[in-house]
């Protein structure tokens, strides 16, 4: 029977559909939207049983609730701290229904707050993703009433957004089913609040003619743990989409160094034609809206250790960047960065909410205060993430 759009995804359907999505595509882009940097380390992302989702619901920010928001966000807004009480009353609703007990969240929720807070002060109509891992940002545009449009590439995440998503959303299309494409949909894409799509329907050979046009796009922790084939395939689908609109990119983290630098990806963006306008620890944003910068050829203080370990990494042929296009941050006379900067100049004079309010709500949602299983584990070993 086919599957319809309320309809919850099974791990045995998605593989299917994955297998026979995989039928009709070449070696070279099956290879370039594999899970990279999961298969490298060994993380975990695919899953026999609907119930093993659980290990998902509050997975890559583990151990920096404080931190991110004392640190990165600096306090929330009363209208933020609103939206994410509402996204975790949501989400205990949803994992008592879905899992059988209240899951905690806040960890990787609360990461998703910071670049909302962006996203939230450009405007847009329609957001992509790339790379939504548990969900949250999907879940903060849903909430706040913003078209969102997930591309996901791994299996755990992508059937856990599917639950997340169609269970918030008032309408959602689901194409890791049937034989629609993103251009097939995107003639129609105001019948829908959210719009899912799997890694396989994700490549279109004809950007000259992009199968979508959005106001943002976003990738948060994750461009550089793709294969190089996929950030340069990425690029040239966001500044395609981009482009009609003018659009930014906007995203913070560039993802774990461990294969390429966050210098292969600004090369990239760079050659597809995004041109680079802020880089910070908060956030990093790119304008589709002039010709590429010439930020990469601009002179940059590089330390000793920076140069020995490139030069080392070139020679073992794990990366072939050379050490001047390491990336540590940069502002200029452009409307993201204004954006940007008065968006952290409102939010610090209305940033009232501390991390002793947030973790007195938990405590009042959940009964206490304690960490999950992810938390204890790292804790007894000594790993901190903050």
């Amino acid at each position: 029977m086919p599957l319809t759009e309320n309809d919850i995804l099974t791990p045995e359907i998605y593989d299917g559909e994955e297998e026979k999505g995989r039928a009709g595509l070449s070696n070279r882009i099956i290879e370039a939207f594999q899970p990279q940097i999961f298969n490298v380390t060994g993380y975990p992302v695919h899953v026999r049983d609907g119930q093993e989702l659980r290990r998902y619901v509050d997975v890559m920010h583990e151990t920096r609730l404080k931190s991110t928001v004392e640190d990165l966000l600096q306090g929330l807004t009363p209208n933020e701290f609103e939206l994410f009480k509402r996204a975790v009353i949501f989400m205990v609703e949803f994992t008592t229904k879905t899992f059988g007990e209240p899951l905690r969240c806040e960890n990787a929720l609360m990461r998703a707050m910071n670049i909302f807070r962006y996203i939230r002060a450009a405007k847009p109509r329609i957001v992509m993703e790339f790379g939504p891992g548990s969900g949250y940002l999907g879940l903060l545009h849903i909430l706040d009433g913003i078209q969102y449009i997930g591309v996901e590439n791994t299996q755990a995440f992508y059937l856990l957004q599917n639950r997340i998503w169609t269970a918030a959303s008032e309408s959602i299309c689901e194409l890791a089913v049937g034989n629609n494409t993103l251009r097939d949909v995107a003639t129609n894409l105001h019948k829908y609040r959210t719009l899912h799509v799997p890694w396989w329907k994700t490549v279109d050979l004809d950007l000259d003619n992009p199968p979508v046009t959005v106001d943002v796009v976003t990738a948060n922790h994750c461009l550089a743990e793709m294969h190089s084939n996929a950030v340069k395939y990425y690029a040239r689908l966001a500044y395609a989409a981009l482009k009609p609109n003018r659009g930014k990119f906007i995203f913070e983290g560039w993802g774990y160094e461990l294969l390429r630098y966050r210098g292969h990806v600004a090369r990239e963006f760079d050659i597809a034609g995004l041109r680079m306008c802020h880089v910070e620890d908060r956030v990093v944003g790119y304008s589709s809206d002039s010709q590429a910068s010439d930020f990469l050829k601009l002179p940059r203080k590089i330390t000793s250790l920076e140069k020995l370990r490139s030069l080392q990494r070139r020679l073992t042929g794990v990366e072939q960047i050379p050490h001047g296009y390491q990336i540590s941050s940069y502002a200029g006379p452009n409307s993201i960065s204004a954006l940007i900067r008065d968006t952290q100049k409102i939010t610090q004079s209305t940033a009232t909410v501390t991390f002793h309010d947030v973790t007195t709500f938990l405590t009042s949602i959940y009964g206490k205060a304690h960490t999950n299983e992810e938390e204890r584990f790292l804790e007894l070993i000594g790993k901190n993430y903050a």
